[in-house]
């Protein structure tokens, strides 16, 4: 849909069809199928932002989160893991985590330039993910800005991380830092995975930007 040349956005449905269902979380729709087409009968239309990965692979559309490090690294394991079903996810991640050390990342935001060690760095169109963790609380699809969360975190502190990422809370930690632009490069000292909505698109550096206003969803 979004490779088209639309004059006018296409307007589209959302139903909880997926694992995790995540970046409709953000609009109340009900997590029951009948009830959501229910929903749909109305005449509201919210029109979003879409994110687009630009590097090695070639370039990919987003919607909802797209992330460097563990959480690539935790999909990538994830596809060998489908039999677990919607938990494939979690379980993906804690396997990976022994053998996922923090690497030097530099994240450069428009004027603002940030090299840490991280686990992971997220760019974030959505609020949620991973079936329903709060990863960008912050973070509205209308404001045409990439919200970016850049967890320079020890691996000992991961539960109590996610912990926090769950209800949202993680922002006040002084090892997650947030940042918002409308363009962001991304590389790390390494070749780190890289996934986008669910999706492993492979490993290295990427330029994130946020396209505003360019689908329009029936809610």
């Amino acid at each position: 849909v979004l490779a088209e040349p639309w004059d006018v956005p296409p307007v589209l449905g959302a139903l909880p069809a997926g694992t995790g269902s995540d970046f409709i979380r953000m609009f109340a729709i009900p997590q029951n199928t009948s009830a959501a087409v229910a929903h749909l009968a109305g005449e509201r239309v919210y029109r979003s932002d879409v994110g687009l990965l630009e590097g090695s692979w070639g370039a990919r559309f987003f919607l909802n989160v797209a992330q460097l490090g563990i959480g690539g690294a935790a999909v990538k394991r994830s596809e060998h893991l489908r039999f677990l079903g919607p938990a494939r996810y979690q379980a993906g991640f804690w396997s990976a985590l022994p053998a996922f050390p923090p690497r030097l990342i530099s994240v450069r935001a428009e004027e603002k330039v940030i090299e840490t060690r991280a686990l992971m760095v997220v760019v974030a169109n959505g609020q949620f993910f991973g079936r329903g963790y709060n990863i960008a609380p912050k973070a509205t699809v209308t404001d045409g800005l990439a919200d970016v969360q850049i967890f320079s975190v020890q691996r000992r502190s991961v539960p109590a991380v996610f912990t926090q990422v769950r209800s949202g809370n993680h922002l006040r930690r002084p090892d997650v830092r947030r940042l918002q632009a409308t363009t962001v490069h991304i590389s790390a000292e390494r070749p780190t995975p890289v996934e986008a909505d669910g999706e492993y698109l492979g490993t290295g550096s990427f330029v994130a930007s946020i396209l505003p206003g360019l689908i329009d969803f029936k809610m």
